[in-house]
């Protein structure tokens, strides 16, 4: 039977994705997974966790060319699959995530009397300076 660090790098290689070792061993740690460990069914989640939180990373890596040789990544289909286990998962997607309204009217209406109060002034001083 095969251990959680073998299905994980077998898994980011169905994406042609390669990690080196110490990539590996640092999401593993980083999820509170024994690499060792034999792979079993409840784990699955697991892993589709740590492909799921790692495939930003991904979609952000430039493509490579060199000389006559040139790697092109298929952002498109890591981006159909980071959905689907979003939605699987039930985690936020951070790409279609909504953006936040906060409320920030108590700074427009403090610069707001500010400014009334600086015109009321201006026209006192004005209405004193025309009569007086």
């Amino acid at each position: 039977m095969a251990t959680i660090r073998e299905v994980l790098v077998d898994r980011f290689s169905e994406l042609d994705v390669e990690l080196s070792t110490v990539k590996v061993e640092t999401l593993l740690t980083d999820s509170d997974l024994n690499g060792d460990t034999t792979y079993s069914k409840d784990r699955k989640k697991d892993i589709d966790l740590i492909i799921a939180h790692y495939i930003p990373v991904l979609l952000n890596r430039a493509d490579v060319a060199e000389g006559g040789f040139s790697v092109k990544y298929d952002r498109n289909s890591l981006l159909t699959y980071y959905n689907y286990l979003c939605a699987q998962l039930e985690i936020e997607n951070v790409f279609t995530a909504a953006p936040v309204v906060q409320d920030r009217s108590n700074l427009w209406r403090s610069s707001m009397h500010t400014s009334f109060g600086y015109f009321k002034s201006v026209k006192a001083t004005r209405m004193v300076t025309e009569t007086g």
